[in-house]
């Protein structure tokens, strides 16, 4: 009779724990990963949102532009 689950001994053990541990560590190591996604993938959209809000401001004061000088020509 011995101890623990049936014969594997002390490097059966040191190998058991040592899978749980890789285990542990290749879950840790993706969930970093999927969190890393996320947060690049908001900074993604973020910037995406910042260029379109650019462009409109962009357009709008074009249109102003265009406005004052068509206003200022039908004035002449």
């Amino acid at each position: 009779m011995g101890f623990g689950h049936g014969g594997g001994g002390l490097k059966g053990d040191r190998a058991l724990f040592s899978s749980a541990v890789t285990k542990m560590e290749v879950r840790a190591s993706e969930e970093d990963l999927r969190a890393q996604i996320r947060e690049d993938m908001g900074l993604v959209y973020f910037l995406e949102g910042a260029m379109k809000e650019s462009e409109l401001l962009t357009m709008i004061a074009s249109a102003k532009i265009t406005d004052e000088a068509l206003a200022a020509e039908a004035s002449r």
